[in-house]
C-alpha cells in the first residue's frame, strides 16, 4: 500500500509540473485567422460581371457616376494601376427604400439584423483588341465587439456607448475592442452595378 501511494503521489507531482495545453477548440477564435475573413480572399475571387468599352475615359466616368448615384463615396482613382474603390458604407436595412446596394431582400434583412457594411471596387483592364474592361467587385463585413462586462448599476449606461480598450487573453492573443471582418461578395448588387455602368456608356 506504501508503494502505491508514493506512486500515485509522483504521479500527480509530474503532471502539476508539466502542464498541457488546452485542447484547440478551447483556443481563442482569433489565435489564427481564417482566409475567408479577410478581405483579400473574396476580393481575389473572379468578377461575375464586366462591361466592355474602346474609349478608357468615358468608361472610368461611367463607373465613378454609378458609384455616386449608389450613395458611396469615392476613395481611390488610380488610373495607373486601374483600380477604382470607394469608401465603405455601412448597408441599407428595410427602412431606407430608396437606396440599392443590398443586392437581394435577404441580405436587405441581414444589413437591418446586425452591422453590415459594403465596399465597391472597379478594376480596369486593357484587352489584346485594345478594349478596356471593368469588372465591379462588391465586398460584404460584418461589425464584430466585444461585449461588455457591467459589474455595477452605474454601468448600466455605458452599455451603448463605444466599445473599451482591446482584450489580451491569457495565451497572449490580442482581441480588438471592435473590428470588421469580410463574410462574402454581393453577386447580386456586382451585376446591378454592371448593367448600370453599360447603360451610361451607351448612352453617350
Amino acid at each position: 500500500m506504501r508503494l502505491w501511494t508514493v506512486g500515485i503521489f509522483l504521479v500527480l507531482g509530474a503532471c502539476a509540473s508539466d502542464p498541457v495545453a488546452p485542447p484547440a477548440t478551447t483556443q481563442p477564435g482569433m489565435a489564427v485567422a481564417a482566409p475567408e475573413a479577410t478581405a483579400k480572399y473574396w476580393m481575389d475571387q473572379p468578377a461575375v460581371a464586366a462591361v466592355s468599352s474602346r474609349d478608357f475615359q468615358k468608361l472610368w466616368d461611367a463607373c465613378a457616376n454609378t458609384v455616386h448615384n449608389y450613395l458611396f463615396p469615392l476613395d481611390q482613382e488610380d488610373y495607373r494601376e486601374g483600380v477604382m474603390t470607394s469608401w465603405p458604407v455601412i448597408s441599407k436595412q428595410v427602412f431606407e427604400p430608396w437606396r440599392r446596394d443590398a443586392g437581394t431582400h435577404h441580405e436587405v434583412w441581414q444589413s437591418t439584423l446586425d452591422t453590415i457594411r459594403r465596399t465597391i471596387r472597379f478594376d480596369f483592364v486593357r484587352d489584346e483588341d485594345g478594349t478596356f474592361v471593368a469588372r465591379p467587385k462588391v465586398l460584404v463585413e460584418r461589425l464584430s465587439q466585444l461585449q461588455r462586462r457591467i459589474t455595477s448599476a452605474s454601468e448600466y449606461t455605458l452599455v451603448f456607448t463605444a466599445p473599451g480598450a482591446n482584450m489580451t487573453t491569457d495565451q497572449g492573443v490580442i482581441f480588438p475592442a471592435r473590428y470588421w471582418y469580410a463574410i462574402g461578395r454581393d453577386e447580386t448588387m456586382e451585376k446591378d452595378l454592371a448593367d448600370s455602368v453599360r447603360d451610361k456608356v451607351n448612352d453617350r
